[in-house]
């Protein structure tokens, strides 16, 4: 209520309902970008034809986008930059992870499904590729409309 007692109009159910479509619309649009940066991330590893600054850089950057595009669907309540904050702090770990190499694990990364997760080994090069992909996941969060709290 406001200061003379009355209901705001925000707080009127209808508005509220109204709210609804507009965050099943932002989602589905994040969902569909995510499936669209896995089709391209997974794409720049298989395709032979693309230039090699693609070939290099661009798959690690994608899987980080696809991170924070998946904390963003997860929880739906993150900002823009909190999710992008997340993301390299989870692709940072990860990263760091794989100079611990116990049996199971290596032979866990050995599974090509388990190494789009877990990655196969460390490289300090991969972790400005991770950057990229954060700002491009903020980016593509901004663009779908997830910079305020849901």
């Amino acid at each position: 209520p406001r200061p003379d007692g009355r209901a705001s109009a925000a707080s009127h159910p209808r508005h509220r309902l109204a709210t609804v479509p507009c965050l099943l619309t932002t989602r589905a649009r994040t969902i569909t970008a995510l499936a669209v940066v896995l089709a391209a991330g997974l794409g720049s590893r298989r395709v032979d034809a693309l230039p090699d600054l693609v070939e290099d850089h661009a798959g690690d950057a994608l899987w980080a986008t696809a991170v924070v595009l998946a904390l963003s669907i997860l929880w739906s309540r993150l900002r823009a930059h909190e999710a992008a904050m997340v993301g390299f702090g989870i692709a940072v770990v990860v990263e760091v992870s794989q100079l611990w190499k116990p049996g199971w694990l290596v032979d866990l990364r050995d599974n090509d499904l388990a190494a789009l997760f877990l990655g196969r080994g460390f490289l300090w090069t991969d972790l400005p590729r991770y950057g990229v992909g954060c700002l491009l996941g903020y980016g593509v969060l901004t663009w779908v409309g997830r910079t305020a709290r849901s």
